[in-house]
This record gives structure tokens, C-alpha cells and sequence, in this order.
């Protein structure tokens, strides 16, 4: 059965045998090629309402079928059967589907903001100093859902000698309680790589409710509360250690370019308290272009281990200044 015939089918609003007006005979050629004899009863700026025979009444779209002669010959739309006054009291529209909408399978994918940074810094002379930063991001808000996804990855030498190679994955879901609440429900998840630790990778993942403190037009803070844990893979202690979390988000737009941001994560131990771990970044960015998206970014992170391992500092910090584009 061709793709206009179910469509049409789909579109019934009464069964055959319901009395209706009989206006006049029309043939539509819908764009399938079929030709249908129907006796339209209404039409509207985008729709015909047609009665057939054995379809019944159903809705079409007038940029989807001709109104023809008898021998195929397309008449002037002036030609048509015209509009009903009132359609008959028994005849119930079927509601028509938009075929703009996307399919509901597919709507997670569409809606998303993608960033990509780069920035490069060194020095010659006396010492030579040589660092790289890239990342990518993806988010997606609506009013009941926000999903955020980062990848980034540093890469620094100091006198020829490698001295940072760190990468991470992070993703963070969040689902809303109705536009006008205030709480939500997140999970978030990890992976980090870095060949200047104690450990070579780590996995972890949270789960647990969040609430906006402030969340307007202009400011958003909002904070979360869950329990998971971090898995440690090519260190001395690899493993898993529960963790509970406790976060913080900021962020505000002074105008259309200017930006502040700042997060904190404190992730205390929960079977060896009181081990801890805080993770936290601030920064600045600036719209440059409007037109293209090029923005320039400003900001400062820094990783904090209680228990790092022998040998190895508490405080992991990067600054960072890169350039930006957002599609």
C-alpha cells in the first residue's frame, strides 16, 4: 500500500455508511500519483476536508494533492468544490499530523550547541616551555531535560621534557521537575587519564537530586547532592572507592558577550573519611563574533587529592586562554 493511501486512511474520521453533505465531485491526485473521487466539504488556508466513499472523511494538505479533471488534467484551484459552512454535526476531525514534527525517536539528537576551544602557550629563551589545550563540548536544554558533555585533553612540555598529558570525558543528565520547579534529578560520569599520577585512569559516577538556588533569564545556581563512586585503574590502591558529592554551578551573563562561570565539586570518602577530593574551575568568556560564534574563554582549574600517593603534589592547577567557536 503506497505512503498516501495510509496516510489518507490514517486521517478517517467516520466510518462509511455516516451521513454527510454531498457538495460535490471532485478527483485529487495525491503525491503518490493516485487519483481519488471525493466530494470535498471544507477548505481551509492549508487543508482540504474530503468525504469518499470508502475512506470515509479525512483531512489532506492542499500543497500535497491536484485538483484534476475527470482525464487527469489539473483545474484551476478556483474550479473546486466550494468550502461547507458548517461541516455536519456528526462528522468529528481527526487531529492531522505535522510533517514538520521530527519522529519522536529522533528529538533526543536535535537541539544541541556544540564549542570547540583550542589555546597554545610557550616560551623561548632561558627555558623553553611548550603547552597545548583542546577541548569539545556538547549541551542540549529544554524545559525538562539538560545534558552536558565535555571532552578536553592537555598536553605540556617543559625544556623537551613531557611534563602534563591529560585527557577526560564527562557527561552530566539532568532531568527537570516541571517548568516551575526549582528541583531535579542528575547522574554524571567521568573518565580521566593522566600519566602524572598515581593512577593511570579513573572512572567514576554520581547520582542524586539537585535544586536552583537562583535561575532566571540572566544568573543560574544550582546545586546537587548524590552518592556514587571512583574506580582507579594503574595505581597503587586500583580499585573502588565510594564517594559522596556535594556541587556547586554558577553562572552569569552580564550582556549578550560577557560571561562568568564557576563550579566546585567536594567528593569526600566514604570509607576512609576523612580523605577528600574537590574539583573546581572559574572563568571568563567573551563573545568575539557574533556571527561566526567565536568566543574567548579565560578560566582556571584545580584538581585537590587529599591522599594523592607518595611523591605526587595535593594541587593539580591549569590556566587556560582559549579561542572558541560555538555552532
Amino acid at each position: 500500500m503506497k505512503f498516501r493511501t495510509i496516510q489518507a486512511m490514517m486521517l478517517v474520521a467516520a466510518l462509511t455508511g455516516a451521513a454527510f453533505a454531498q457538495v460535490s465531485d471532485t478527483f485529487v491526485r495525491l503525491s503518490s500519483g493516485e487519483t481519488l473521487k471525493v466530494s470535498i466539504v471544507e477548505t481551509t488556508d492549508n487543508h482540504y476536508r474530503c468525504v469518499h466513499p470508502v475512506l470515509g472523511e479525512f483531512m489532506v494538505a492542499r500543497d500535497q494533492v491536484v485538483i484534476v479533471a475527470p482525464d487527469g488534467t489539473p483545474v484551476p484551484e478556483t474550479a473546486n468544490a466550494p468550502a461547507a459552512d458548517t461541516p455536519p454535526a456528526d462528522a468529528a476531525e481527526a487531529p492531522v499530523p505535522d510533517p514538520t514534527e521530527p519522529e519522536p525517536r529522533l528529538s533526543f539528537w536535535r537541539g544541541w550547541k556544540r564549542t570547540v576551544d583550542l589555546g597554545v602557550l610557550g616560551s623561548d629563551g632561558n627555558s623553553e616551555t611548550f603547552g597545548a589545550r583542546g577541548a569539545f563540548g556538547m549541551e542540549r536544554k529544554t524545559e525538562t531535560e539538560e545534558t552536558l558533555v565535555g571532552l578536553s585533553y592537555v598536553y605540556q612540555t617543559d625544556d623537551g621534557e613531557k611534563t602534563k598529558s591529560r585527557g577526560e570525558l564527562d557527561a552530566r543528565h539532568e532531568w527537570l521537575f516541571g517548568k516551575e520547579s526549582r528541583w531535579g534529578f542528575f547522574a554524571a560520569g567521568k573518565v580521566e587519564y593522566d600519566e602524572f599520577q598515581d593512577w593511570d585512569w579513573r572512572l567514576s559516577g554520581f547520582l542524586g537530586p539537585s535544586y536552583a538556588f537562583i535561575k532566571n533569564d540572566t544568573t543560574l545556581l544550582r546545586g546537587r547532592v548524590g552518592f556514587g563512586g571512583a574506580y582507579e585503574i594503574g595505581g597503587e590502591d586500583n580499585g573502588f572507592e565510594p564517594e559522596a558529592l556535594i556541587g556547586l554551578d554558577f553562572e552569569h551573563a552580564f550582556n549578550e558577550r560577557n560571561k562568568i562561570f564557576a563550579s566546585a565539586e567536594y567528593l569526600p570518602s566514604l570509607s576512609d573519611f576523612p580523605e577528600y577530593r574537590v574539583n573546581s574551575k572559574a572563568g571568563w568568556e567573551i563573545l568575539v563574533d557574533e556571527k561566526s560564534g567565536a568566543n574567548l574563554k579565560l578560566g582556571v582549574v584545580d584538581r585537590y587529592d587529599s591522599n594523592p600517593g607518595d611523591g605526587f603534589k595535593k594541587n593539580d592547577i591549569e590556566y587556560f586562554v582559549t579561542l572558541g567557536w560555538s555552532f
